[in-house]
C-alpha cells in the first residue's frame, strides 16, 4: 500500500463521517487529494487539509506543503481538490 493511501486511511479513521478524502493523483513529489463531506460547509475547512498533511508527513517521513486548492461541485456536493507538494 502506498504512503498516501495509508495516510488517507488514517485520515478517514479520525475524521469520518464529517470529512472524507480520496487520492486523485500520486507522484513522487506531488499528491492530489479530493476532500468531501460535511466539513465542506464549515469555516475551518482548511484545517482538514493541514490535518491530512500532518498525517502524510508522519507516514512519509518527508515535509509537504499545500500548494493550491480549488473548490467545485461534485456528484454529492462540494469538493475541495488539494495539491500537496514535497518540500525541499
Amino acid at each position: 500500500m502506498s504512503t498516501a493511501k495509508r495516510a488517507i486511511e488514517k485520515f478517514i479513521e479520525r475524521f469520518w463521517p464529517e470529512a472524507g478524502a480520496r487520492i486523485v493523483k500520486e507522484e513522487e513529489n506531488e499528491v492530489v487529494v479530493d476532500f468531501y463531506g460535511h466539513m465542506c460547509y464549515t469555516c475551518g475547512v482548511y484545517d482538514y487539509f493541514d490535518d491530512f498533511r500532518y498525517i502524510f508527513e508522519e507516514e512519509s517521513g518527508s515535509s509537504w506543503k499545500i500548494e493550491e486548492y480549488k473548490e467545485f461541485e461534485g456528484e454529492r456536493g462540494k469538493v475541495f481538490r488539494v495539491v500537496f507538494r514535497k518540500s525541499n
